[in-house]
């Protein structure tokens, strides 16, 4: 593939209020030095993604597995009884191998005319952020789904505390311009909340729920050339698709399609290209 150039990174990959897709989002300027970032995500076809996985360079990383202490002031926790509960979770964690390109201008603007030209394929998510040279930002993408997490008695009354767990992605990222292009921190991560877990937390029927929440996520550090790409491929995401089935030929006939076919609502697992696009503003 003529378009692809090498990339010098450091890469760190393991196994969520809503923007809207290529909405700017601004960092307050203190520094004119200041960068915009680019991230699309989206599925392509499945030539494209074979093409990338074909023509890369491969990492697999070590996992992390050292727990992290709280931080939890003495106010806090005089406010909560004495106990704040920080976390408890349960998870498989499983390294996962991705593909890195860097792309030219031309092969990133080929590549989503194939993805518009494509039924299966979509741009998921887009946003651009503009931040200031070697400040670090945050911009998350999706929605929040409700829970509730503990069950109080208030008044003689039974009063439920909900909180929301994000589904979507979640990018964190900091960039400086360097000489030969612009050097890249990025940690992104693709969070889908798969279901929930309900426990009865008292009398009367009370309860609580946990949220099952399935991530991918990843960390690089990159150098990349103005005008460059950085592409990364075999991230996996579950989109909500729509199935329809029934009887041949006059499920298509107009206007009595309806009564000749099936139509439903499922899920399907399927791997992303993950383009991070920084271009320095002058």
């Amino acid at each position: 593939m003529r378009h692809l150039l090498p990339a010098v990174l450091l890469l760190s990959p393991v196994c969520s209020a809503q923007i809207p897709v290529g909405f700017p989002v601004a960092v307050p300027a203190s520094d004119p030095g200041q960068i915009t970032l680019e991230v699309r995500v989206l599925t392509a076809p499945d030539a494209q993604i074979e093409r990338l996985k074909t023509n890369n360079l491969i990492r697999t990383p070590e996992l992390a597995d050292t727990p992290q202490l709280p931080e939890v002031d003495s106010q806090t926790l005089r406010k909560q009884g004495g106990i704040q509960l920080v976390s408890a979770t349960r998870a498989v964690r499983q390294a996962m191998p991705v593909f890195v390109n860097v792309l030219d201008d031309g092969a990133v603007r080929g590549l989503l005319q194939q993805v518009s030209q494509d039924a299966d394929s979509d741009v998921l998510m887009a946003p651009k952020v503009m931040v200031n040279e070697g400040q670090p930002g945050t911009v998350q993408i999706g929605s929040e789904q409700p829970f509730v997490v503990e069950v109080n008695p208030v008044d003689g009354e039974l009063k439920p505390r909900v909180e929301y767990q994000h589904a979507g992605m979640k990018v964190s990222f900091r960039a400086a311009s360097e000489a030969d292009g612009c050097k890249l921190d990025v940690a992104l991560q693709l969070t889908d909340v798969d279901g929930r877990v309900t426990h009865a937390a008292g009398p009367e029927g009370a309860f609580i729920q946990v949220p099952v929440v399935q991530a991918n996520e990843f960390s690089l550090s990159a150098l990349i050339a103005e005008g460059r790409t950085l592409a990364v491929t075999g991230v996996p995401v579950k989109r909500t698709v729509k199935v329809e089935s029934g009887v041949p030929i006059l499920q298509k006939v107009p206007h009595v399609s309806k009564l000749f076919k099936n139509s439903s609502v499922g899920s399907e697992v399927r791997d992303t290209i993950i383009l991070i696009t920084p271009r320095q503003q002058r």
